[in-house]
């Protein structure tokens, strides 16, 4: 119980949610963007090896980002609390850097297993049934994380999703539009 508490006082979960989902969308849209960029080589190693590159830098970035802002907004709320209670919070440090640990963590971890597992038919096909599955790939990914957050949130599970695939079709739109313009 203790345990729950502890995460609970430090939001771990809520922002653990809210890292997921939205770096997953960006690791799904930086795979569909990398696919579709490649239409015209037809090769899948390419594909591949630029989702791992991209999906590496996305980890290291969320990693990073997440950390360095979790730890100064953190340190800023342990600072104020000390201030007010005019004592050292030693275990309230001790969470706070576990939490920004463990946020910082799944903040790089997702956008790069969502990479993995869209560009991941790219490591085994040709690019034609490679690119199918990995677009279906990217729609049910897509949709899914609309479905969740409708579903933490009480909303039409079809609408998000709906609003999720669309923010994908408009990422191919685009990236077909500055790609294959010339």
């Amino acid at each position: 119980m203790k345990q729950k508490n502890r995460f609970s006082r430090l939001e771990i979960v809520p922002l653990a949610r809210r890292y997921i989902v939205m770096n997953s969308f960006d690791g799904v849209l930086t795979a569909l963007a990398i696919m579709i960029s490649q239409i015209a080589t037809k090769e899948s190693s390419i594909v591949f090896h630029a989702g791992i590159a991209s999906g590496l830098g996305l980890a290291i970035s969320g990693i990073t980002s997440a950390y360095m802002a979790e730890k100064a907004e953190r340190d800023i709320e342990i600072e104020n609390l000390e201030r007010a209670m005019l004592s050292e919070l030693k275990g309230r440090r001790e969470d706070s850097r576990l939490a920004t640990l463990l946020l910082a963590i799944v903040n790089g971890i997702a956008p790069m297993l969502a990479v993995l597992l869209v560009i991941s038919p790219f490591a085994f096909l040709a690019f034609g049934p490679a690119f199918i599955i990995s677009v279906l790939f990217c729609c049910m990914l897509l949709f899914s994380l609309g479905v969740y957050l409708a579903r933490i949130s009480d909303k039409s599970m079809v609408l998000y999703g709906l609003q999720m695939l669309i923010a994908g079709i408009v990422t191919a739109a685009l990236v077909i539009g500055i790609t294959y313009a010339a």
